[in-house]
């Protein structure tokens, strides 16, 4: 809903007494604009739990996200690297398994991501053999067997061979399928620790699933030919999943550091309109990080 209000419970305005308080930043401001958010997830508002959970709400509705214990798992607090702000931090190889799942219903056909996040020192060195995929978000069926990706997947995926142009942040459209062609942005460009935002956008009118980094420059386009839409049944269970996929063991959960993360049930670099929001949107991000 456009300029839905966020409050936080037990916090009240000194201005207006017996009433909660309304906390959004600029970003939240731009993104609460837009009719088409779904998902709004900032770290600052998370606590842990008792067992080393962490507990978290979805900004837009209130629920909170499902999170199991994952011992490697940790709010990193005014963290120096994202400019003082508060991170989710993961410190696990990518061989462990932990996500913050969303709350079903929102998964749709059209879709764009707005993520701040950083990879740690173990995914800014070559492997000797084999390859690292680390997930950072998917959205998830939990029709199918073992919760398998469903419309889109996006990995930071850290390859055996020297080809840094062809891995680093790598978006399939349609991981359940192995249909459609993949955009990624490329290995050089990322640094342990630094912290990066990245954009990705699918129109399902056109098949096309595009990538940018750090202020909209675009990284690729592609034609996403196979990807076939939603059933009613998905589009009422299926979920987005931040970090990871806690039954995807093979793949393994994100290394490193998330922050605000955004997500639109429609390409917003369609139209010139939603595309300023957009830009206004990164330009906000990259102040309050710091990029």
């Amino acid at each position: 809903m456009a300029g839905q209000l966020i409050k936080l419970d037990g916090v009240r305005s000194s201005g207006i007494p017996g009433q909660a308080r309304i906390d959004m930043d600029s970003a939240d401001l731009v993104a609460a604009s837009l009719p088409s958010l779904v998902h709004s997830f900032n770290p600052r508002v998370a606590t842990v739990n008792s067992d080393g959970s962490i507990r978290i709400a979805d900004r837009t509705d209130g629920r909170v996200l499902a999170c199991p214990a994952f011992s490697e798992l940790s709010l990193s607090v005014s963290d120096p690297d994202f400019n003082g702000q508060t991170v989710i931090q993961a410190d696990d190889d990518g061989s462990g398994a932990w996500g913050l799942s969303f709350a079903p219903g929102k998964v749709s056909d059209s879709y764009t991501i707005v993520g701040v996040a950083s990879v740690n020192s173990d995914l800014v060195t070559r492997p000797s053999s084999g390859t690292l995929n680390c997930t950072l978000l998917s959205s998830l069926n939990p029709l199918l067997d073992d919760d398998q990706p469903l419309k889109n997947n996006t990995r930071y995926r850290l390859p055996s061979a020297p080809s840094p142009a062809s891995e680093g942040l790598v978006i399939w459209p349609d991981n359940h399928n192995n249909s459609g062609a993949t955009v990624n942005v490329g290995y050089e460009k990322f640094s342990a620790d630094d912290p990066f935002i990245f954009v990705e956008t699918f129109d399902f009118n056109t098949k096309t699933i595009s990538a940018y980094f750090n202020g909209l420059d675009l990284q690729g386009a592609a034609v996403a030919s196979g990807v076939t839409p939603l059933t009613a049944n998905e589009k009422l269970q299926a979920y987005w999943n931040l970090g990871g996929a806690a039954a995807d063991l093979s793949t393994g959960s994100f290394v490193g550091k998330i922050g605000d993360f955004y997500i639109f049930n429609e390409a917003l670099d369609v139209s010139a309109a939603t595309l300023y929001q957009l830009r206004r949107l990164v330009e906000a991000l990259k102040t309050k990080y710091g990029i």
